[in-house]
């Protein structure tokens, strides 16, 4: 019982917000809902029409929402609370070290119809760096704070961590940033 409380008050401490600049037309954002004694991460995109005064959304929320909002919940994550979980330790306190990213080797974003098509083909969790997941850093300043902003260009974006069959942590797919998508690659 008091796992969950200490869990219930990271979470509610970790709702994040991360909002596009107008040439990506979405907000993404984090919150925590407890439904009969059971708490569940819910994942919300916003788009709005783009500035051109075209009233269709953007690809991402199209591919993602059929319509211009929606929301998920998260699956749940089995060896997430805690600090069992290697791949969980290995994003969160040696992300840049661990990935690197299609954008930076490329120098191109991950395509958002691409991420959109991953995250409805497979179990995934966003890690923000609020995370309720993030036993290993103690402080806003972490390593993962500093690795998402390496990769994003600021600390607010999440990282997308694929799940396994049994729900476990694989490995970190995509940074969602606030003007773009980026893959991380292994």
């Amino acid at each position: 019982m008091k796992l969950l409380i200490a869990f219930c008050g990271l979470i509610a401490a970790s709702i994040l917000f991360v909002p596009a600049p107008a040439q990506a037309n979405w907000s993404l954002s984090q919150s925590v809902v407890e439904r009969e004694d059971q708490i569940q991460i819910v994942n919300r995109l916003t788009c709005v029409p783009s500035k051109s005064g075209s009233t269709s959304v953007n690809s991402l929320c199209m591919t993602l929402c059929q319509a211009s909002t929606c929301e998920w919940n998260e699956p749940t994550c089995r060896d997430c609370l805690g600090t069992s979980s290697e791949v969980l330790r290995d994003i969160f306190t040696r992300l840049t070290a661990t990935y690197r990213t299609e954008f930076n080797t490329q120098n191109t974003s991950a395509d958002s119809d691409d991420f959109a098509t991953t995250l409805r083909s497979m179990p995934m969790i966003l890690l923000g760096p609020k995370s309720p997941y993030d036993f290993f850093n103690s402080s806003q300043d972490s390593e993962f704070g500093r690795s998402v902003e390496a990769s994003c260009g600021s600390k607010d974006g999440f990282v997308a961590v694929a799940l396994d069959e049994d729900s476990r942590p694989m490995a970190a797919v995509f940074a969602i940033c606030s003007s773009r998508i980026v893959r991380l690659l292994k």
